[in-house]
């Protein structure tokens, strides 16, 4: 009878031990969180807002905001508004034609590895200029000559919701010079940006709707 009560006994104190060990293995591989802190292992999915903002090589800087889905924890895709404030007038021999900075729409995709403490992403935009801001104004009429399809290109390291990153933008044969004639030159720059993704889990619990 001793036998029986004491393995008893100490079945009832595996079954804890065994139950946590299960918690932690489902929450492993179902990207959960950490035993150490509140911190998931991987990249929570789910909407999200996308801050970025920077400094060109060769301009004021730079604004960009996107809404987003996390798809997977490797995987984020969206769509948003920017600014991307640049000035050629140094890059060419004519006042007029010049742009001054983009504000474009476009498309994100955005690739990482998928631990949600440290990471490092590639990331992809392409995009169409809506010409809000340019220093046509004094030539109107040269404005239909801009190319306005970009693409931009970007390599960072993320920590948790924050990134740093360095990216490429490129838009073919923008300009066109105070005769109305057209320029072969490529408009491009290099930038560098801190990016910052905003749940949108937590500003609904934040902001309690």
């Amino acid at each position: 009878m001793k036998k029986v009560v004491f393995a008893a006994l100490a079945l009832l104190a595996l079954i804890p031990c065994a139950n946590a060990q299960l918690v932690g293995s489902t929450n492993r591989q179902q990207g959960g969180f950490s035993a150490s802190s509140n911190a998931p292992v991987y990249r929570p999915t789910g909407a999200v807002l996308h801050f970025e903002a920077g400094f060109t090589t060769n301009g004021p800087g730079l604004v960009t905001l996107c809404w987003g889905y996390q798809m997977t924890p490797n995987v984020m895709l969206g769509a948003g508004l920017g600014l991307y404030g640049y000035s050629s007038k140094n890059d060419i021999n004519y006042r007029f034609g010049a742009i001054d900075g983009i504000t474009p729409l476009f498309f994100e995709a955005r690739l990482s590895t998928p631990g949600y403490r440290w990471s490092v992403y590639a990331d992809f935009k392409f995009g169409y200029d809506l010409a809000l801001i340019s220093s046509f104004n004094d030539c109107p009429d040269t404005i239909d000559y801009r190319q306005r399809f970009f693409v931009g290109l970007q390599g960072g390291v993320g920590y948790k919701n924050l990134g740093l990153g360095v990216g490429f933008l490129f838009m073919p044969k923008p300009f066109a010079n105070s005769d109305n004639v057209k320029t072969d030159y490529n408009y491009s720059f290099f930038y560098f940006n801190l990016s910052y993704n905003l749940p949108v889990a937590d500003l609904r619990r934040v902001l309690m709707f």
